[in-house]
């Protein structure tokens, strides 16, 4: 497994990047993000529910001090985003697009709402079909030695998927 489950969301975007979460103290929100702008990352886009979110001093303060742009577009745990949550993180991957800059997307362990809002965005930049962008993630992320599960949600998440093909 890599660091992080640090992974592009496909092989065809060097934009959206997906991971897990910081561990909770100072040192390892620190380390978690040494490591991300190490590999380039200059945005974030963070999809801890509310709740998981309490569980940080601030963690996006401690993001905002070091990264170019930060989006907290909440998800529950297993959950599916809401419409605006959805809206939030597929227009701060195309401002990171824009900007020219890496932006990395976590939930807690990377794979679930990780996974859907990475085929999402597939869905809305590339008009990549919904299944053909759940296969694309995963497959790209296991290449890398990652893990992404799109669908981790159970099959709600295809209609998710086809809100963000519009």
């Amino acid at each position: 497994m890599v660091p992080r489950n640090f992974a592009p969301a496909s092989l065809r975007d060097e934009i959206v990047y997906g991971s897990d979460r910081p561990g909770y103290g100072p040192a390892e929100v620190n380390e978690w993000i040494d490591f991300m702008i190490g590999q380039g990352v200059a945005r974030v886009v963070c999809l801890l529910s509310h709740e998981r979110m309490l569980r940080y001093d601030d963690l996006l303060g401690a993001y905002s001090q070091r990264f170019a742009a930060v989006t907290h577009a909440a998800i529950d745990h297993f959950g599916l985003p809401s419409n605006e949550a959805l809206e939030q993180a597929l227009a701060a991957f195309a401002e990171a697009e824009a900007a020219g800059e890496r932006v990395v997307a976590h939930c807690a362990a990377g794979m679930g709402r990780t996974g859907l809002i990475s085929s999402a965005w597939l869905c809305r930049r590339y008009g990549v079909a919904i299944d053909d962008a759940v296969t694309e993630v995963s497959e790209t992320a296991l290449r890398v030695g990652a893990n992404r599960d799109p669908l981790e949600a159970g099959p709600k998440a295809l209609e998710v998927l086809a809100r963000a093909l519009g």
